[in-house]
């Protein structure tokens, strides 16, 4: 039952170190000339290789005359090397790894809800255990004193119980009120 990371999980690792295009059957070549035609590039390789080509464009545009013409030329230039590797790879990508990680997510908050589960049973049972253990270990002999010591009060003659205030308070006590009116008329 051991919670797994995107470290363990080998899928998001080869997305992200292995091979990325190998995941998009579609849009293979594209993603091959993303990734400059690696053998195998993770999405790694193919953000480095997205960076270079924002930074080569964004040279070029630092560089050129600022003519329309050249504006408009760039422009189609970074829609073919930046937008549409974006939208149709790095996206795609993503998204297979945020699916992936959602799956991880439920593996998780099932294992969860699985253990705390167990755990509330557990504590059901504990709990049961020590209601009983407590009644019949403590409770039990407690009651079990307590009537000893009734049947050990009884033995007492009235004469020797009615002037004493420690033995009559404790004969009042046991006696749930039974003898109040000795207790009214003796005080």
């Amino acid at each position: 039952m051991g919670v797994g990371t995107a470290k363990d999980n080998n899928l998001i690792q080869n997305i992200l170190y292995g091979d990325a295009c190998g995941y998009l059957k579609d849009k293979e070549n594209l993603c091959k000339e993303l990734a400059n035609y690696q053998q195998k590039a993770g999405l790694v390789n193919l953000l480095s290789n997205l960076e270079s080509s924002i930074q080569l464009i964004y040279s070029k545009f630092v560089n050129s005359d600022r003519a329309l013409e050249t504006l408009l030329d760039l422009q189609v230039e970074a829609s073919n090397e930046i937008s549409v590797p974006v939208s149709l790879v790095v996206q795609v990508v993503n998204n297979l790894i945020a699916e992936e990680l959602n799956r991880d997510f439920e593996r998780i908050i099932s294992n969860s809800q699985s253990l705390n589960v167990a755990l509330n049973a557990v504590m059901l049972v504990l709990i049961v255990a020590e209601t009983l253990i407590i009644h019949f270990l403590i409770i039990r002999k407690l009651k079990w004193k307590e009537t000893q010591f009734k049947r050990i009060l009884w033995l007492f003659l009235a004469s020797v119980v009615l002037p004493n205030f420690i033995l009559k308070s404790d004969i009042m006590k046991v006696s749930n009120s039974t003898f109040n009116s000795f207790c009214d008329n003796t005080l």
